[in-house]
């Protein structure tokens, strides 16, 4: 195993484990991407959440570039004032307003006493899921499965 880490090491380029876990820790690999489409809408949602624009709609990708541009300098990390001006000095903000958030709810267990965290999910955006559930675990016949559709429907509705 120790030679295995150090033919790591060596390939990847870290000079130390700690390096290589921060290296790895950082990496997300996913089976079965068919196309970039994906992945670039999946980017570009997250960039608009927080107030960036979305390019997938571009034909070239402005991110696969400054992830290159990234990789040339050498660049692996970020604190959030050196993200905030490269961010800035791409013109990466968005013009738009961002629409204020508001609070979604998906209930699976009775009601009784508000918890904290639903309590600002007006009823319109809030799911019941009470009656696939028993206490803390799905009723019998109930898979998590059968979940997902209802949910995905429900937050799509809500992004709308």
């Amino acid at each position: 195993m120790g030679k295995v880490g150090e033919c790591r090491l060596e390939s990847l380029g870290p000079s130390s484990d700690d390096e290589l876990y921060a290296l790895l820790d950082s990496l997300h690999i996913i089976d079965g991407r068919s196309s970039l489409e994906k992945p670039h809408h999946e980017v570009s949602l997250r960039f608009r959440l927080v107030g960036l624009i979305g390019a997938e709609s571009e034909t070239a990708f402005i991110y696969d570039e400054a992830a290159k541009q990234l990789l040339i300098k050498e660049v692996i990390r970020f604190d959030r004032t050196r993200f905030r001006q490269w961010c800035e000095t791409e013109r990466w903000f968005s013009p738009k307003t961002v629409i204020p958030r508001r609070g979604v709810a998906l209930a699976t267990f009775s009601p009784r006493p508000t918890p904290a965290h639903m309590r600002d999910a007006d009823d319109e955006n809030a799911l019941s899921l009470v009656d696939r559930f028993e206490g803390r675990h799905l009723h019998e016949g109930v898979a998590w499965t059968d979940l997902k559709a209802p949910v995905v429907d429900f937050l799509k509705a809500r992004l709308a």
